[in-house]
């Protein structure tokens, strides 16, 4: 009679493939709408806890309450993003109705809730893309107004710098543009599917409204909060 003996590579092996071989099977058997979100975590919001989303060459960095900052390495683009919405005659900060967070490899998603609205903001970063996108997934009762507001930093990181730095709206690209006195680094940030009518600028801000189909129908909209690099005084 013989033992055969078995290395601690070998049982790791074996048991990599025996997971492998019992977890192919639920998944297959799962509809597709299903298995494409199968490798996702959600859990109830935590303010406080540091949340991002990256890629190889840009960046989201902030808080699960939605405040963040976005970088194109190794430029910073702008620091305290956060939303607001409007509804009702009120004004409520976004992350006073952070409830969950939703992250997958690809992105991660605050979900806000009110009393007549919900809304999903995710936040993604192509993995070998200069650039960011953020999107709001709106479900809504009422006419709503979404108000994005930031604060321009654009500057080297650190101990990098740049001389003196302006941003004005271009109603070409529908974007903020960001630009620097010596033209090497530029930038736009803004909602390019966002229709005109329902496009509000004001400083800082961009704010969309969506307004109610029916009367009890819900409103479904999506917006995009785009961030594009450009380099040498040229657009992208």
């Amino acid at each position: 009679m013989t033992t055969e003996r078995f290395s601690s590579s070998r049982i790791r092996c074996l048991l990599s493939l025996l997971f492998a071989s019992l977890i192919a099977p639920a998944l297959l058997a799962a509809p597709p709408e299903e298995r494409a979100h199968t490798l996702e975590l959600s859990r109830p919001v935590r303010p406080w806890e540091f949340l991002c989303t990256v890629g190889t060459r840009a960046g989201l960095f902030g808080n699960e309450a939605g405040r963040m900052e976005a970088w194109v390495y190794p430029l910073k683009l702008l620091r305290d993003f956060h939303l607001r919405f409007e509804t009702e005659g009120r004004a409520l900060p976004a992350e006073s109705l952070a409830r969950t967070i939703i992250t997958r490899p690809e992105s991660s998603t605050i979900v806000y809730t009110g009393d007549t609205f919900s809304v999903r903001e995710t936040f993604s970063v192509p993995v070998n893309e200069p650039g960011a996108i953020i999107s709001l997934e709106v479900e809504t009762e009422f006419p709503l107004e979404i108000e994005a507001g930031f604060l321009r930093d654009f500057q080297l990181e650190w101990p990098g710098a740049l001389g003196g730095t302006y941003s004005f709206w271009d109603n070409d690209q529908r974007a903020f543009y960001l630009g620097e006195e010596t033209k090497k680094f530029a930038a736009f940030r803004g909602p390019p599917g966002v229709p005109d009518q329902l496009l509000r600028i004001g400083g800082e801000f961009v704010s969309a409204r969506s307004d109610k189909q029916g009367q009890r129908d819900q409103a479904h909209r999506d917006r995009r909060v785009a961030r594009r690099p450009a380099t040498s005084g040229s657009s992208v």
